[in-house]
């Protein structure tokens, strides 16, 4: 729990959970809703959302790259609509899925890759 002040946007108290620590001199985005939700808007599950550069077409379906191990494995997806800056996916990923970003047309399942550190 704790509190933060920004001089455009006032001020706000909340409380955050974490697997990992959380220590003093740590940094967090943080977006707020600029309304209150109503109680079906709470109800509803969190959106997956990829990078729009993430979604490629083969074999005229929508298909993401996800990262499996140094291996690449083509993923058929259903697409929504725009979300954040990115595209709603239907179809749900396990949690910390890792998908390639701009994947080369080239690009195969099962294909050896290595990842790029940022």
């Amino acid at each position: 729990t704790g509190s933060a002040t920004g001089s455009a946007t006032g001020s706000a108290t909340g409380s955050a959970t974490a697997k990992e620590q959380i220590l003093p001199e740590m940094a967090a985005r943080v977006s707020f809703l600029s309304e209150s939700l109503d109680a079906a808007s709470l109800d509803t599950p969190p959106k997956l959302v990829v990078p729009t550069n993430a979604v490629v077409q083969r074999g005229g379906s929508d298909v993401v790259f996800v990262v499996d191990d140094g291996d690449v494995r083509m993923t058929q997806v259903k697409v929504g609509g725009p979300f954040a800056g990115g595209r709603e996916l239907e179809t749900q990923l396990p949690p910390a899925t890792k998908v390639v970003l701009d994947p080369a047309a080239d690009l195969t399942d099962g294909q050896k890759i290595k990842e790029k550190k940022r």
